[in-house]
């Protein structure tokens, strides 16, 4: 019986070994994907908004996202960045419910993610307001002031 219950904890070490490493691994993997090339093109887009960032108010930055346009050459830049930016704030709420459902690190990813995060939050926290997707925003707010 003793070595039955030795064997049942050292059964449980394990398994809580294990869902430790994989709550680290995909904490890197997470990390990784801020490298891929879709979040890479999102974040080139995103730091050409930062440049003009000054000179946009809250009215130019949706139009520059939303539109419209005329022109094909115009309509094919908003809807690339359109979709970048789409992209990196699906991202960051994978992420936010990832760390709700304990499945990563939140510190790991904080450490790794935090200073891009809230300036990208905060250059398009008009564009987000605006678009009135409230579930969105509340998570994404919620990430915003888990990491401040």
């Amino acid at each position: 019986m003793l070595l039955s219950s030795y064997n049942s904890l050292e059964a449980s070490k394990n398994v809580q070994d294990r869902i430790e490493f994989d709550r680290i691994e995909n904490s890197f993997e997470f990390m990784r994907r801020w490298d891929s090339p879709s979040l890479k093109e999102a974040r080139d887009y995103t730091r050409k908004i930062k440049k003009e960032k000054d000179k946009l108010s809250p009215e130019e930055l949706y139009k520059r996202i939303e539109g419209p346009y005329q022109e094909e050459n115009e309509i094919e830049k908003q809807e690339s960045l359109q979709r970048s930016i789409i992209t990196m704030f699906n991202y960051f709420e994978e992420i936010k419910l990832s760390i709700d459902h304990n499945r990563v690190h939140g510190e790991v990813l904080k450490i790794a993610l935090r200073e891009p995060y809230l300036d990208i939050f905060e250059r398009f926290q008009p564009w987000l307001k605006k678009r009135n997707l409230e579930s969105q925003l509340k998570l994404l707010e919620e990430l915003r002031n888990k990491w401040l």
